[in-house]
């Protein structure tokens, strides 16, 4: 039964690039791309769209296909266009919530906020897209502070609010704009109905998984997940592991290999889970993401992250250190060797050069 979670699972995030024809419904289907670190996040695309570029993520954001900003968990994530206003309406109110004591600290109250978003919206409206550092510095300029954390805390609260999102970047910086101006205005969901088409996302993309995994993805409380499955149970499918209840998209297909992947960090497939048991071992948790919340880029074997992987780009190729928990077949290197040259191609780059744990590896050249 472990296998056939892993192999549906493996099916239904897209991982053998089927659930999207391009960027912005590969974001839609997994209904948000946790994006703490950018890159990694735009790799986590990249994967389950084998043969997309680096440019053709750019051109999303440009093309308002996609946007960038805080959401679910108070994390930044990557978002459909169309789906911004409404999941940022649902999951934005519970992460509000849980700054409002760290920001007193600060010497920011919800009074400070609120006259914080009313000066953003006047430096931002019918300007467009602007640099991080101008908006911070006109906001300092009418006498808000914002050295250090409390400028992240002004930008986190209005965009959990939904009153500002990320722009495309310029060069090495972020850019800010108003959520309603930049993105496509779409009707807004009620509450429930919006819980409910969050949890369908969750659990045709990120299944089979339990209510509590779907909790912990959205920042939601466990009686809204339930909630949730009492309106859908006619629309998914469901399989019982170690006394546990996971729920899936009817029909998805799972299949009998499972190719193995270079997985970023923050993965949907690792990070958007409650109990992570399934797909990583407990004695390598700590190998695989630190005590402090960081989730390294992975090697996913047959469905379960067997080690992580680090890369450097260099003028012409990418250096890549593979380093597995326990040795790896011949065969693996190999696939995972080959998914290094997809990797490079990503990037614009002629190829990858891959060694396991410092030693010289084989190179395979595109």
């Amino acid at each position: 039964m472990l296998q056939r979670l892993r192999q549906l699972r493996y099916a239904a995030h897209g991982l053998n690039g089927s659930k999207g024809a391009n960027v912005a419904g590969v974001v839609a289907h997994l209904g948000a791309v946790q994006s703490q670190e950018a890159a990694q996040s735009h790799w986590g695309v990249g994967v389950r769209m084998p043969g997309t570029t680096k440019e053709a993520i750019n051109k999303a954001f440009e093309d308002r296909g996609i946007v960038r900003t805080w959401a679910m968990r108070g994390t930044l994530q990557l978002l459909a266009a169309e789906d911004a206003a409404w999941i940022v309406a649902l999951v934005g109110p519970p992460a509000i919530r849980k700054l409002l004591g760290p920001a007193l600290k600060v010497g920011f109250d919800a009074k400070a906020f609120a006259f914080a978003r009313d000066r953003m919206g006047h430096h931002l409206s019918g300007k467009g897209p602007v640099l991080r550092s101008a908006l911070l510095a006109n906001l300092e300029a009418d006498g808000m502070p914002t050295k250090g954390i409390q400028g992240g805390y002004l930008l986190f609260e209005a965009a959990e609010s939904g009153l500002i999102c990320f722009g495309p970047d310029q060069g090495k910086e972020d850019t800010i704009a108003l959520m309603a101006e930049w993105l496509p205005t779409r009707p807004r969901k009620d509450r429930e109905e919006a819980v409910i088409e969050l949890a369908y996302r969750y659990f045709s993309s990120h299944g089979p998984a339990t209510d509590d995994d779907f909790a912990m993805f959205s920042g939601l409380n466990l009686g809204d997940a339930r909630m949730a499955l009492d309106g859908l149970k006619t629309r998914l499918s469901k399989l019982v592991y170690m006394d546990k209840t996971y729920w899936f998209g009817e029909g998805l297909q799972d299949r009998a290999d499972i190719p193995s992947l270079l997985l970023p960090g923050y993965d949907e497939y690792f990070v958007s889970y409650r109990d992570r048991d399934p797909i990583l071992s407990p004695e390598h948790r700590w190998l695989a993401m630190s005590s402090n919340g960081i989730f390294r880029p992975t090697l996913l074997v047959n469905g379960e992250l067997v080690g992580t992987w680090q890369r450097s780009f260099k003028a012409k190729h990418i250096e890549m250190e593979l380093q597995p928990f326990q040795a790896l077949e011949a065969t693996v290197f190999q696939e995972l060797t080959e998914k290094a040259q997809e990797f490079a191609a990503f990037y614009g780059k002629a190829e990858a050069r891959v060694r396991i744990g410092g030693a010289a590896g084989a190179l395979y050249k595109r």
